[in-house]
């Protein structure tokens, strides 16, 4: 496959961004509005973020051509994901709130979804690098790695 140029990159982007704003809009339409922030932007936001962070750590892991996996990352991770999610319409949300003179609602509604979605990224690159399940589970106390207290142990009674 040839390397990905400037114009299919643009396309790829375009072509994905249009499908992603289009399911936001779709989420925020049925979901509607909650405290003047739509709930399906902010569902948008944080299922967005878990969503790039799992196809980061697939397309990372992939051993698929480089030439497709970075067709792969503009569409989706660009195109896609970028037009899905939409730190502007928070960040404008935030401002009218600090404006109209509610501050501590407006730190509280974009820190709380800022945190929610680095979390959200955080689980997706988790789940999404098969490779570090098994250490996580490990360090969790169950799974591959981990010890578990049902089975006796060499010299255990």
């Amino acid at each position: 496959m040839k390397p990905l140029g400037t114009k299919d990159a643009l396309t790829l982007a375009a072509a994905g961004g249009a499908l992603g704003t289009f399911c936001r809009w779709l989420m925020a339409s049925v979901l509607g509005d909650a405290s003047g922030l739509s709930a399906g932007i902010v569902m948008a936001n944080v299922i967005g973020a878990g969503l790039l962070g799992y196809v980061t750590a697939r397309l990372g892991s992939s051993r698929l051509d480089p030439a497709r996996v970075r067709r792969l990352q503009v569409f989706l991770g660009t195109g896609v994901l970028g037009g899905f999610t939409t730190y502007s319409t928070l960040a404008v949300h935030g401002a009218q709130l600090v404006e109209a003179g509610d501050v501590l609602t407006a730190i509280w509604q974009v820190g709380a979804q800022i945190v929610l979605g680095v979390c959200a990224a955080v689980v997706g690159l988790l789940v999404g690098d098969r490779d570090l399940m098994p250490q996580v589970e490990a360090s969790l106390g169950g799974g591959r790695g981990g010890r578990d207290p049902r089975v006796r142990q060499d010299g255990e009674r």
